[in-house]
Order: structure tokens, then C-alpha cells, then sequence
């Protein structure tokens, strides 16, 4: 039976693997501060198309956070977070909009109130534009899976912050084998999908 302390370690490799692809995908990505402790470690990198990319792993947590720069202007950020205890292997994972799409905005069935104003006409077009762009339905599938995997247990994101885009999750999968291979493969998938935009 799987416990926790292994499946952090399977986390941890799985966001390192997520890492080195970001590294090696032509982002232009270099080192910048580093930091280390017995409580764990901190990388950061810098590059033509990132403003801001960090690694964070401990022994319960690993995070990765990219925030791009002014020449993905577009691009959504990404931030993938994981880790395992007890209960279950936590994943939280975003892609989050660049402008203001209204997200927070939205009623509990998941529609928007008609626009009033200029400012819902434009954040209705941002939507519109990011949908076709890029939270496509193969993007709403890829969250549904994770959501709706077997034995899931989906957890409060709060929709209500303007960052959170329209298929950030959060959920609690089982302590199996199973549970980590889907959330090892999400780490992957995630930084996959972002380096393809």
C-alpha cells in the first residue's frame, strides 16, 4: 500500500519532470536565485517569454508557478501544485487569464449575467476570445477527468478571485498508486499544454 511519504517523493519527480520540460522547451529560461534548507528548496528562473518561473518542493509539497511576460501576452500563467498526506494526494492546477474575463462573476450554474456595461461587454469578448483560444472543451475534458476521476473528492477553489481561471481545480485523490500516476501525469500534461501555447 502506497503512504504518503512515498508519494511525495513520486510528486517530486513528477514536477521536477514538468520542470526540465519547461527548460527545454525554447522558453529561453536561465537561472536565477536558488535557495535550500532543511525545510526544502526554492529555484527561480528568468527568460525572454517568462517574467517569473518557480520551483518549490518540501517534503509534503511541490509547486510549480510560471508567470509570463509581456511577449506572451495572451497566454494564460500556470500554476500546478501537489502533494500527499494522509488523506490523499491534493492537486491544485490553474491556467490563470491574463485580463480580467470576469470569471469571479459567474452565477453558480456556471453561465454570466447578460452584460450592462462596456466593461461586461468586454470581459464577455475576453472570455469568448480565451475560450477558442485556449480553454477549449479538450481543456474543460482534461479538468473534468482529474475532477471526475475515480474516487475523487473535488475541493473549494475560490472562484471568486479574479486570477482563478475557468478550469482551475482542486482535488483530493486516493492514496493509491492509481491516485498518483493521475496526478504525476496532470503535472506533466499541465506544463505540456502550457509550453504549447
Amino acid at each position: 500500500m502506497l503512504d504518503a511519504a512515498s508519494a511525495n517523493v513520486g510528486l517530486r519527480e513528477a514536477q521536477a519532470g514538468a520542470l526540465q520540460l519547461l527548460l527545454d522547451g525554447g522558453l529561453g529560461l536561465v537561472d536565477g536565485e536558488g535557495f535550500s534548507s532543511g525545510a526544502g528548496t526554492v529555484q527561480t528562473f528568468t527568460g525572454d517569454d517568462v517574467s517569473w518561473l518557480s520551483a518549490v518542493q518540501t517534503d509534503r509539497l511541490c509547486q510549480l508557478t510560471s508567470w509570463n511576460g509581456p511577449l506572451l501576452s495572451e497566454v494564460p500563467h500556470l500554476r500546478s501544485c501537489v502533494e500527499a498526506s494522509d488523506a490523499g494526494i491534493d492537486i491544485s492546477m490553474d491556467f490563470c487569464p491574463r485580463g480580467d474575463g470576469g470569471y469571479d462573476t459567474a452565477n453558480a450554474d456556471g453561465s454570466f449575467p447578460e452584460p450592462d456595461s462596456r466593461a461586461m461587454f468586454m470581459q464577455k469578448q475576453r472570455r469568448s476570445d480565451y475560450a477558442a483560444s485556449f480553454f477549449t472543451p479538450a481543456m474543460e475534458a482534461w479538468a473534468a477527468g482529474l475532477t471526475n476521476a475515480p474516487g475523487a473528492q473535488p475541493q473549494a477553489l475560490n472562484r471568486a478571485a479574479q486570477l482563478v481561471g475557468p478550469i482551475g481545480l482542486s482535488v483530493r485523490l486516493p492514496l493509491t498508486d492509481a491516485g498518483l500516476d493521475a496526478a504525476a501525469r496532470a503535472c506533466r500534461e499541465a506544463a505540456g499544454v502550457y509550453l504549447g501555447w
